[in-house]
């Protein structure tokens, strides 16, 4: 909905200063895309690039 509905999600830091976020893909509809972008609070900078997935079911292979 380019970026009508938006939320804000924390990243949890995991080993070797990797960071991850689940996003709230429950209730997206297979096939819909989901578009995200980053924000750097150290910095107070946005990415300013969207990124984006695709929902689907798991693959069977």
């Amino acid at each position: 909905d380019d970026w009508a509905t938006a939320h804000d999600s924390q990243t949890v830091e995991i080993a070797f200063g990797i960071h991850l976020v689940d996003l709230p893909t429950a209730g997206l509809p297979e096939g819909n895309t989901l578009v995200f972008t980053f924000f750097w609070p150290g910095t107070g900078d946005w990415e300013n690039v969207d990124f984006s997935v695709i929902s689907g079911g798991q693959d069977s292979q």
